[in-house]
Protein backbone atom coordinates (compact mmCIF):
# COMPACT_ATOMS: atom_id res chain seq x y z
CA UNK A 1 0.00 0.00 0.00
CA UNK A 2 2.82 2.12 0.61
CA UNK A 3 4.97 1.82 -2.24
CA UNK A 4 7.99 0.72 -0.05
CA UNK A 5 9.86 -2.38 0.13
CA UNK A 6 8.30 -4.65 2.21
CA UNK A 7 8.06 -8.49 2.89
CA UNK A 8 5.46 -10.93 4.07
CA UNK A 9 5.69 -11.70 7.49
CA UNK A 10 4.27 -14.00 10.07
CA UNK A 11 2.48 -16.21 7.14
CA UNK A 12 1.34 -19.77 7.90
CA UNK A 13 -1.55 -21.81 8.72
CA UNK A 14 -3.14 -23.00 12.13
CA UNK A 15 -1.62 -26.17 11.51
CA UNK A 16 -3.06 -29.47 11.57
CA UNK A 17 -5.86 -27.93 13.64
CA UNK A 18 -6.88 -26.45 10.35
CA UNK A 19 -5.25 -28.52 7.55
CA UNK A 20 -2.77 -31.08 6.66
CA UNK A 21 1.02 -30.44 5.30
CA UNK A 22 -0.18 -30.91 1.72
CA UNK A 23 -2.61 -28.20 1.60
CA UNK A 24 -0.46 -26.08 3.92
CA UNK A 25 2.43 -26.51 1.63
CA UNK A 26 0.07 -25.08 -1.48
CA UNK A 27 -1.11 -22.32 0.61
CA UNK A 28 2.92 -21.64 1.04
CA UNK A 29 3.42 -21.99 -2.87
CA UNK A 30 0.82 -19.98 -3.60
CA UNK A 31 1.84 -17.40 -1.23
CA UNK A 32 5.17 -17.25 -2.18
CA UNK A 33 4.79 -16.79 -6.28
CA UNK A 34 2.07 -14.64 -5.43
CA UNK A 35 4.46 -12.20 -3.42
CA UNK A 36 6.86 -12.44 -5.56
CA UNK A 37 4.86 -11.32 -8.43
CA UNK A 38 3.59 -8.28 -6.37
CA UNK A 39 7.16 -7.11 -5.79
CA UNK A 40 7.80 -8.32 -1.87
CA UNK A 41 11.22 -8.73 -1.00
CA UNK A 42 10.66 -11.84 1.27
CA UNK A 43 8.77 -14.30 3.10
CA UNK A 44 9.11 -15.70 6.82
CA UNK A 45 7.01 -18.33 8.02
CA UNK A 46 5.46 -17.79 11.50
CA UNK A 47 7.65 -20.30 13.08
CA UNK A 48 10.63 -22.81 12.06
CA UNK A 49 10.06 -25.11 14.61
CA UNK A 50 7.21 -26.76 15.72
CA UNK A 51 6.74 -25.90 19.74
CA UNK A 52 4.66 -29.26 20.66
CA UNK A 53 7.53 -29.67 23.18
CA UNK A 54 7.45 -27.19 24.82
CA UNK A 55 6.06 -27.06 28.76
CA UNK A 56 6.79 -23.29 30.11
CA UNK A 57 4.27 -20.76 29.82
CA UNK A 58 3.06 -19.22 27.20
CA UNK A 59 3.63 -22.46 25.00
CA UNK A 60 1.42 -24.34 28.60
CA UNK A 61 -1.44 -21.64 28.40
CA UNK A 62 -2.85 -23.36 24.97
CA UNK A 63 -2.81 -26.51 23.01
CA UNK A 64 -3.25 -24.54 19.73
CA UNK A 65 -0.36 -23.38 17.19
CA UNK A 66 2.02 -25.50 18.86
CA UNK A 67 2.44 -27.62 15.16
CA UNK A 68 3.50 -24.54 12.99
CA UNK A 69 6.62 -25.21 11.97
CA UNK A 70 8.40 -25.30 9.01
CA UNK A 71 10.33 -28.21 10.99
CA UNK A 72 9.10 -31.18 12.86
CA UNK A 73 10.90 -30.86 16.46
CA UNK A 74 13.63 -33.14 15.24
CA UNK A 75 14.23 -31.11 12.98
CA UNK A 76 12.83 -32.61 9.92
CA UNK A 77 11.40 -30.88 7.31
CA UNK A 78 8.05 -30.73 6.80
CA UNK A 79 6.18 -30.77 3.51
CA UNK A 80 6.53 -27.17 3.70
CA UNK A 81 10.00 -26.84 4.14
CA UNK A 82 10.47 -28.95 1.06
CA UNK A 83 8.12 -26.19 -0.37
CA UNK A 84 10.38 -23.84 -0.07
CA UNK A 85 12.94 -25.56 -1.49
CA UNK A 86 11.04 -26.58 -4.35
CA UNK A 87 10.33 -22.35 -4.83
CA UNK A 88 13.74 -20.67 -4.06
CA UNK A 89 15.27 -23.51 -7.06
CA UNK A 90 12.84 -21.67 -9.53
CA UNK A 91 12.78 -18.46 -8.44
CA UNK A 92 15.51 -17.13 -10.69
CA UNK A 93 12.36 -17.79 -13.49
CA UNK A 94 11.71 -14.33 -14.85
CA UNK A 95 8.56 -12.78 -14.20
CA UNK A 96 6.20 -10.46 -16.73
CA UNK A 97 5.73 -7.12 -14.52
CA UNK A 98 2.49 -7.33 -12.21
CA UNK A 99 -0.76 -6.79 -14.43
CA UNK A 100 -2.35 -3.50 -12.75
CA UNK A 101 -5.39 -2.54 -13.62
CA UNK A 102 -6.66 0.08 -11.10
CA UNK A 103 -5.60 2.39 -8.27
CA UNK A 104 -7.16 2.18 -4.80
CA UNK A 105 -6.64 5.49 -3.59
CA UNK A 106 -6.94 5.47 0.02
CA UNK A 107 -8.58 8.81 2.29
CA UNK A 108 -7.74 10.59 5.31
CA UNK A 109 -10.00 9.46 8.19
CA UNK A 110 -10.41 5.60 7.23
CA UNK A 111 -8.85 2.79 8.18
CA UNK A 112 -6.60 2.06 5.11
CA UNK A 113 -5.39 -1.16 6.15
CA UNK A 114 -8.88 -2.74 6.33
CA UNK A 115 -10.40 -0.58 3.65
CA UNK A 116 -7.33 -1.56 1.15
CA UNK A 117 -7.70 -4.81 2.52
CA UNK A 118 -11.38 -5.55 1.64
CA UNK A 119 -10.86 -3.82 -1.71
CA UNK A 120 -8.04 -5.87 -2.76
CA UNK A 121 -10.05 -9.26 -1.78
CA UNK A 122 -13.18 -7.76 -4.14
CA UNK A 123 -10.99 -6.59 -6.53
CA UNK A 124 -9.05 -9.83 -6.83
CA UNK A 125 -12.60 -11.75 -7.01
CA UNK A 126 -13.72 -9.09 -9.89
CA UNK A 127 -10.69 -10.50 -11.94
CA UNK A 128 -8.77 -7.02 -11.09
CA UNK A 129 -4.88 -6.43 -10.01
CA UNK A 130 -5.19 -3.23 -7.88
CA UNK A 131 -2.38 -0.59 -7.16
CA UNK A 132 -2.81 1.32 -4.11
CA UNK A 133 -2.34 5.13 -3.30
CA UNK A 134 -2.48 7.23 -0.28
CA UNK A 135 -4.23 10.64 -1.31
CA UNK A 136 -0.85 11.88 0.13
CA UNK A 137 1.13 10.77 -2.74
CA UNK A 138 1.53 11.55 -6.27
CA UNK A 139 -1.85 9.79 -8.04
CA UNK A 140 -0.35 7.32 -10.54
CA UNK A 141 -1.89 7.18 -13.95
CA UNK A 142 -4.64 4.12 -14.50
CA UNK A 143 -7.88 4.27 -16.42
CA UNK A 144 -9.96 3.18 -13.40
CA UNK A 145 -9.60 4.58 -10.08
CA UNK A 146 -10.91 3.26 -7.18
CA UNK A 147 -11.77 5.49 -3.45
CA UNK A 148 -13.62 3.31 -1.22
CA UNK A 149 -15.16 4.25 1.95
CA UNK A 150 -14.27 7.99 1.77
CA UNK A 151 -14.72 9.70 4.99
CA UNK A 152 -14.56 12.72 6.75
CA UNK A 153 -11.97 15.20 5.08
CA UNK A 154 -10.83 12.54 3.11
CA UNK A 155 -7.94 14.29 1.13
CA UNK A 156 -5.85 17.63 0.18
CA UNK A 157 -7.40 19.97 -2.17
CA UNK A 158 -4.32 19.52 -4.50
CA UNK A 159 -5.44 15.74 -4.24
CA UNK A 160 -9.07 16.09 -5.36
CA UNK A 161 -7.78 18.35 -7.96
CA UNK A 162 -5.86 15.29 -9.60
CA UNK A 163 -8.71 13.01 -9.29
CA UNK A 164 -10.87 15.49 -10.83
CA UNK A 165 -8.50 16.01 -13.84
CA UNK A 166 -7.55 11.94 -14.35
CA UNK A 167 -11.81 11.86 -14.34
CA UNK A 168 -12.06 15.22 -16.70
CA UNK A 169 -9.45 13.10 -19.15
CA UNK A 170 -11.34 10.13 -19.13
CA UNK A 171 -10.27 7.47 -16.28
CA UNK A 172 -13.42 5.85 -14.33
CA UNK A 173 -13.76 6.84 -10.45
CA UNK A 174 -15.80 4.35 -8.22
CA UNK A 175 -16.35 6.20 -5.02
CA UNK A 176 -18.30 5.01 -2.07
CA UNK A 177 -19.00 6.82 1.49
CA UNK A 178 -18.57 5.60 4.78
CA UNK A 179 -21.11 8.18 6.66
CA UNK A 180 -21.16 6.64 9.53
CA UNK A 181 -17.37 6.84 10.13
CA UNK A 182 -15.84 10.73 11.17
CA UNK A 183 -17.45 13.81 11.07
CA UNK A 184 -17.08 15.88 8.72
CA UNK A 185 -14.66 18.11 9.59
CA UNK A 186 -15.18 22.52 9.47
Amino acid sequence: MSGKPCLVEEIGTMGPMVCGDETAAGFLRVNLWSARAHGAHGLLWRCAFDQDHLTQPPYDWNMVERELGLLHRPGQPKTMAKEFETALSTMDTALPPARRDAVCLLTWNQDQVGVGYMTYVLAEQAGLTLRFASCDQELPDSKTYFMPSASGGVMSKRAYEAVKQKVWDGATLYLSLNITSAPMED
